[in-house]
């Protein structure tokens, strides 16, 4: 649920999901419906969060060949007016935003040990950035590197685009 700073506001509930009593069985597992939900830190009020698209099982095989994909959530958070901003070939991992818009999304998939970077603009252009085996310390690329953004959170330092 997301809380208002105004006095007096009610929160609004984004999703209610019930006990996880059964899941798929495996890595890459996840549960059905939302999940990780997540502040966008370069915008000042926009959420971003994840639903598989496989039902959150990695024995099925994904209809479009995507298994997740990336929503954007603006305020006043009403996830009927969610948009998608990019939908993942493996199981989704995490996002990092710079203060112009761009972002860096990691996917993985623990039966290739591959994870794979992919370079979204602010206008939504896809760009493959870097793929890697994530088993591999020694070729491990790291983590990128991060300044204070625009509203208190950080945000990717972008040099030269």
């Amino acid at each position: 649920e997301v809380r208002p700073l105004a006095d007096g506001a009610l929160p609004r509930v984004l999703h209610e999901t019930d006990a996880l009593e059964a899941m798929p069985i495996g890595h890459d597992a996840c549960r059905q419906g939302p999940r990780a939900f997540i502040w966008r830190p370069d915008q000042p009020a926009m959420l971003a969060y994840v639903e598989a698209l496989d039902g959150g099982d990695p024995k099925t095989k994904p209809t479009d060949g995507h298994r997740d994909r990336l929503m954007l959530l603006p305020a006043p958070y009403d996830r009927e007016k969610a948009s998608e901003l990019l939908r993942t070939k493996t199981r989704f991992q995490f996002a990092r935003w710079g203060a112009d818009g761009t972002a860096l999304v990691w996917e993985r998939w623990y039966k290739t040990r591959e994870t794979i970077v992919t370079k979204v603009t602010a206008e939504g252009r896809e760009e493959p950035h870097m793929a890697y085996d994530f088993s591999d310390a020694y070729s491990h690329p790291g983590a990128p590197l991060l300044e204070p953004g625009p509203h208190g959170r950080s945000v990717l330092r972008v040099v030269d685009g």
